[in-house]
């Protein structure tokens, strides 16, 4: 599937599996140009749950400061 054609929800899981740094969803949103973070944040929350990542409170990778993040188990 080309990337145009993928959901946010695949574009972030994608982007989640091959990055290996945990990374707060304002970064997430600007690494992929998601203009509306907000569209960010159910699926890193869904992803979080799940076994393949964890989410949790640390530095960001991306801008330094103390967020919620989340990177590949």
């Amino acid at each position: 599937m080309e990337n145009s054609m993928a959901t946010v929800a695949e574009r972030i899981h994608q982007y989640l599996v091959d990055e290996a740094p945990a990374l707060c969803d304002d970064c997430i949103a600007e690494a992929l140009e998601i203009t509306n973070r907000h569209q960010v944040q159910p699926v890193t929350s869904a992803l979080g749950a799940t076994p393949q990542f964890h989410r949790y409170q640390s530095e960001c990778y991306g801008c330094d400061r103390e967020k919620l993040v989340i990177e590949k188990a």
